[in-house]
């Protein structure tokens, strides 16, 4: 998910959606939790499935909507079992 006050027009959402043309790299890391310090672990790298992309709306904390834009990403790689356990277990 995107920012918010975003579209698919937005300059970083489109040179994600025109990923395979510009050929960026989007590596994915994650940190399992504040608690568990500044450590982050590299997933692998992400690739945005075709025709996922799409704008929806939030609720604001001024009671407004604000757009977002939705992904969907496939990774590269399948995840370190190890790695998956131990960052879904607390």
């Amino acid at each position: 998910m995107s920012r918010s006050k975003r579209t698919l027009a937005s300059n970083e959402v489109a040179t994600i959606i025109s990923q395979s043309e510009n050929n960026i790299r989007l590596p994915l890391f994650i940190k399992k939790s504040d608690d568990e310090g500044q450590a982050h672990y590299y997933i692998g790298d992400l690739k945005l499935i075709d025709g996922s992309p799409q704008v929806k709306y939030m609720p604001s904390g001024d009671g407004k909507q604000v757009s977002v834009v939705n992904m969907h990403f496939e990774i590269d790689r399948p995840v370190d079992s190890n790695l998956y356990n131990f960052l879904t277990n607390s």
